[in-house]
């Protein structure tokens, strides 16, 4: 299993594409993933998600449902989304489980590898 932790918005450098295009490779590899998204990395997981700059080539929402229908699980960190006033959780995928730090951890003991973004 393969693991990603994201902490950085969209919009960074280490944003949604970087991730996306690497979680993708990843995958024909190996085909249980989980997502872990914390920091300002919680935007990242917002249903509404859209992208303001026109070099940016792949959209957030086609992009999470592709992921999403290969079977990648994602978890946003709770108290990041609080700290960020993400609140209600409806604002968020619904796929996505809303957890604390400690899952975490669980994650990545039980993961191959984990890749940060």
């Amino acid at each position: 299993m393969t693991g990603y932790l994201l902490q950085h918005s969209p919009q960074d450098r280490n944003g949604f594409e970087s991730f996306f295009e690497s979680c993708l490779a990843g995958l024909s590899e190996d085909p249980q993933a989980w997502v872990f998204l914390r920091g300002d990395g919680v935007y990242q997981g917002l249903r509404e998600q859209t992208m303001e700059d026109p070099g940016f080539t792949v959209p957030v929402k086609g992009g999470w449902n592709a992921l999403l229908a290969r079977g990648v699980k994602v978890y946003i960190n709770e108290r990041c989304a609080r700290l960020r006033g993400l609140v209600p959780f409806e604002l968020f995928l619904p796929e996505a489980k809303m957890v604390q730090v400690d899952t975490l951890a669980r994650l990545s003991l039980q993961s191959g590898k984990v890749v940060v973004f």
